[in-house]
């Protein structure tokens, strides 16, 4: 079988023969796999499963910048003054500053979580990820500015 097998494939193998590496999907690790296909959840493996993310766009730095921006914003208003809101009674201002911190932190959250993924998008792709990114992050200094 390996006489007949694509390159892609043999290369594959052979770099999987001593590299310690996770499968993508469920993170088995494939040291000395002899095929193509994770064991564990099988996954048909290729050469692009591995292969480091390009370089970051302007759009994904850009991006990157706003989440952090919305994170500390939101969850930095909501930690000074939500404290002072509440001895007074202002429940309401206190409800928008939590939920202001937590569209910041689900932000940045997710943009940490998924940005492989993001990186590998097509620029276009990207810039809409930016757009939708800061729109979060103007929502949460809008909160941050009427409580």
């Amino acid at each position: 079988m390996d006489e007949r097998s694509p390159p892609a494939a043999r290369r594959l193998r052979h770099w999987l023969a001593g590299a310690d590496v996770g499968c993508p999907r469920c993170r088995y690790n494939l040291r000395g796999t002899s095929g193509v296909v994770c064991p564990e959840c099988g996954l048909a493996l290729r050469e692009e499963h591995f292969a480091p993310p390009p370089p970051p766009t302007r759009a994904y730095l850009v991006a990157q910048v706003g989440s952090l921006m919305a994170a500390v914003l939101g969850a930095g208003h909501a930690a000074i003054y939500a404290p002072r809101r509440a001895a007074h009674g202002d429940w309401s201002a206190v409800v928008l500053m939590v939920a202001a911190a937590g569209a910041g932190l689900a932000t940045a959250g997710v943009w940490t979580l998924s940005r492989r993924a993001i990186q590998r998008r097509p620029q276009h792709v990207q810039a809409r990820i930016a757009t939708l990114v800061w729109a979060v992050t103007v929502l949460v200094v809008l909160m941050t500015v009427s409580t």
